[in-house]
């Protein structure tokens, strides 16, 4: 058995026992369901295409939660209140107003994302419609935002390991190797 583990122990005594983030596992699983749905339908059969639409569809909720869950992080990290009260498109604009020059700003196009975002407060509707198309232009609309914050802040779509926990991490996980 081979077990990753991330763990910190404190002076105190106390440790805390990490997970793989789960900004890394959506995006992951978002990155999965795409190339299998590819390659489904690259398959050209129907039973491929069947099963490369139930891949799309997955892989446009595990993006869609990676981009909500990202934005609830980051709107935590700019102390905005309220998070779960107000639509993702909203959150997009509080990160824009806090974190972006209205110069930056203007200079952007964002109603294809406005436009992706509202519809999928609708899933079911983008669900039943979802093709590979959608899916990539939604990416690369999520994508863009998301740069765009990333280079005007510090704020990271991914969070930074901890370095200090990776000797421990090592070693522990050296124990639950079998050889």
């Amino acid at each position: 058995m081979k077990s990753r583990l991330d763990v910190t122990i404190f002076g105190n005594g106390d440790m805390h026992v990490w997970k793989q983030c789960i900004y890394a596992e959506l995006w992951q699983d978002y990155l999965s369901m795409r190339h299998r749905a590819e390659e489904y339908w690259k398959k050209g059969t129907k039973k491929g295409d069947f099963l490369a639409r139930r891949y799309e569809r997955a892989a446009f909720l595990s993006l869609q939660n990676f981009f909500a869950c990202v934005l609830e992080r980051w709107m935590v990290q700019i102390e905005a209140v309220q998070v779960s009260r107000v639509s993702l498109w909203e959150q997009c604009r509080v990160l824009l107003d806090r974190t972006c020059s209205p110069q930056t700003v203007a200079a952007y196009d964002f109603s294809r994302l406005h436009g992706q975002l509202e519809a999928a407060e609708h899933t079911s509707a983008v669900l039943e419609q979802l093709d590979w198309e959608q899916l990539a232009a939604m990416e690369k609309a999520m994508d863009d935002f998301l740069s765009l914050i990333e280079q005007n802040t510090s704020l990271r779509r991914f969070p930074k390991v901890n370095h200090s926990s990776s000797s421990v991490v090592e070693r522990l996980g050296s124990l639950f190797r079998r050889h």
